[in-house]
């Protein structure tokens, strides 16, 4: 049985502060939101934001048995308290599996594109898009999708591992993913407004393919200020060591001239660096690339602020600086977000306090001043245990209150029965000057 079945309410605050120096504290007040939670295993795929609306679109996965996965969704709102937006609904519910869901939103037309792998009966992958229609001040803006499903990587390869962003300026999606051991992209337009009045542009091209070498775990954003996208990913330089790499690709262009410039490294130690994310601050012009960085079987997670203005060579803001990097404690799978209104800089990630312990949630706030001497504002603190252990946080932040929003796995049972729950932790941050740290916890 799992141990949760009900709504509970979560007050987490850490406070630090130096009254000596002035120094200002970050409090973070989240509530823990139950997204889906039955006899089937629902595992949380992504939530995006519409921050003009302060809404978002939580997508998650239930798998039914006998290879029965479907992708469903739910809207919310966060603008006096989280609380949901009509009934949940399918994304996409053939017989075919349905799963490994990412989302990103689209002001100019109110709508969100959902970008999936479908497995099907030939094992083989593909990779397709769902828009989903926006809320429309509060009132039900008729059927949730917008259009049917169409294919956005479809070769006779395996296409996974989807991410997706998009670019005001130029009125285009980027979606990235693997095929093979290869990153690769196609660009999708506005509702009916792609090649033929399809809704691609163009066909899928190269971002990153070293004959000799293996690239993985994709990451996108873009640069609304500067018209391009940045793409971050998971390079094998040598046999089982992994860097991070990352790639520019033109905001929009005709096929066979999609890159800006060449590759250039984030992250090359001789430690392995994996599993990247990238955000975007307008307010300072840079790209937020963090990553889970493993030495001797302790993993830590690292960042580095990147230039949005460089558009060749390295990027770099001064240093990699790490952001939780306890020597016992296993920090992995770190998730970026930036405030695109104050700038504050968030990094939630998965936290082992040590090797066997149940795994939780942990979150930090960065200076949101690339250049600043000191770039944790607030060190890594980690939610309160649950009886359960959590692993694939996503995270979305707006500039309303509560407007942080990170979304994870919930696992229960004993192995090889598990089953998992989709919840959100939603709440926001504050500052206020305060010469204490502490911890509160409310029903």
């Amino acid at each position: 049985m799992k141990s949760s079945r009900v709504w509970l309410a979560l007050l987490a605050t850490l406070v630090v502060s130096l009254m000596a120096t002035g120094a200002v504290a970050a409090y973070t007040f989240a509530r823990e939101v139950v997204v889906a939670e039955s006899d089937y295993d629902e595992r949380l795929s992504d939530v995006a934001n519409n921050c003009n609306r302060a809404e978002w679109l939580v997508v998650w996965q239930v798998d039914s048995g006998n290879g029965d996965i479907d992708l469903m969704a739910r809207r919310a709102r966060s603008s006096s308290g989280f609380e949901w937006l009509g009934d949940a609904f399918a994304i996409a519910a053939t017989s075919s599996p349905e799963h490994t869901a990412r989302v990103a939103y689209n002001p100019l037309d109110d709508d969100f594109l959902v970008v999936y792998e479908r497995t099907l009966p030939s094992g083989d992958i593909d990779v397709l898009g769902q828009r989903v229609s926006g809320w429309a001040g509060g009132g039900d803006n008729g059927p949730n999708l917008l259009g049917s499903a169409f294919t956005i990587g479809g070769s006779v390869g395996q296409e996974t591992h989807p991410v997706v962003a998009f670019l005001p300026a130029t009125q285009q999606f980027l979606v990235v993913y693997e095929l093979g051991e290869d990153i690769r992209a196609r660009r999708v337009a506005r509702y009916h407004m792609g090649t033929n009045g399809s809704e691609v542009l163009g066909p899928a091209f190269l971002v990153a393919a070293d004959p000799f070498r293996a690239e993985s775990e994709p990451t996108v954003v873009a640069s609304d200020q500067q018209a391009y996208f940045m793409v971050a990913y998971t390079y094998e330089f040598t046999k089982g060591e992994f860097d991070v790499r990352g790639q520019r690709v033109k905001g929009g262009s005709t096929p066979g001239d999609e890159l800006l410039n060449t590759a250039f490294d984030i992250a090359n130690t001789t430690d392995d660096e994996t599993q990247p994310s990238l955000a975007y601050s307008q307010n300072w012009h840079a790209f937020l690339a963090v990553w889970t960085a493993t030495a001797s079987s302790n993993s830590d997670v690292q960042g580095v602020w990147l230039d949005e203005y460089t558009q060749s060579g390295d990027p770099g803001m001064g240093s990699v600086f790490d952001i939780s990097a306890n020597p016992v404690a296993n920090e992995t799978a770190a998730q970026a977000a930036v405030n695109p209104v104050t700038g504050n800089a968030a990094v939630a990630m998965i936290v082992e306090p040590q090797p066997g312990a149940t795994t939780r949630v942990g979150l930090a706030w960065l200076q949101p001043d690339p250049l600043a001497l000191d770039h944790i504002m607030t060190p890594r603190f980690s939610f309160p245990e649950r009886p359960f252990p959590v692993a694939s946080p996503r995270m979305g932040m707006c500039p309303n209150r509560p407007g942080l929003v990170i979304g994870y796995s919930a696992r229960f049972g004993v192995p090889p029965a598990y089953e998992y729950d989709a919840q959100l932790l939603a709440g926001g941050q504050w500052a206020a000057p305060m010469p204490l740290v502490q911890r509160q916890w409310h029903p």
